[in-house]
C-alpha cells in the first residue's frame, strides 16, 4: 500500500517488541526525505516502564536538515541526555533521486548508495552529544 511522506520528514524507527525494554540497546533507524531548505524533528526516548523521567532520565535528541544549491547538510545534537539507552549506532537512511558525490563528516561515517532504491545509507556512532555532515552531489 503506498504512503505519503511530507518532503522534510523524519521518521524514526526501531525494532518490533513485545514490550519496552525488550530490546534496549537495538540501533535506531531514522528515514529522512529532504526538502530544499531546513527541516527539524526531535526524537524523545526514554526507558517506557518507570517514573524516572519525572527525576531527569530520558533523551531529546535534535535532528536537523539544510539542503540548498547541491550540498545536504545533517546534524544532531542532544538537547538532554542523561538516559543510557545502550544504543551504538544512529541509521540515517536519505531518501535521494541523486547519487553523492562526496560524503564529509569530521567524525567516521560509514555511508553507501542503493541506485535501485534510491537511498542513502549513513551508519554514525552514538558516541557524539553533537554531530554534522555535508553530503555534496
Amino acid at each position: 500500500m503506498p504512503i505519503f511522506i511530507k518532503a522534510g520528514s523524519f521518521i524514526a524507527e526501531g525494532p518490533i517488541e513485545q514490550y519496552a525494554g525488550e530490546k534496549q540497546g537495538a540501533d535506531l533507524t531514522i528515514h529522512l526525505y529532504p526538502l530544499e531548505g531546513v527541516s527539524e524533528y526531535v526524537y524523545y526516548e526514554d526507558d517506557g516502564r518507570t517514573f524516572d523521567y519525572e527525576q531527569g532520565t530520558y533523551n531529546r535528541l535534535k535532528l536537523s536538515c539544510k539542503q540548498e544549491s547541491g550540498e545536504l547538510e545533517i546534524s544532531y545534537t542532544y538537547e538532554h541526555k542523561s538516559y543510557e539507552s545502550g544504543r551504538k549506532n544512529l541509521i540515517f537512511f536519505i531518501h535521494s533521486p541523486r547519487r553523492p558525490e562526496d560524503v564529509v563528516s569530521d567524525e567516521r561515517v560509514e555511508w553507501s548508495y542503493d541506485e535501485q532504491k534510491q537511498v542513502i545509507q549513513l551508519i554514525v556512532p552514538d558516541q557524539y552529544v553533537e554531530w554534522d555532515m555535508k553530503i555534496k552531489y
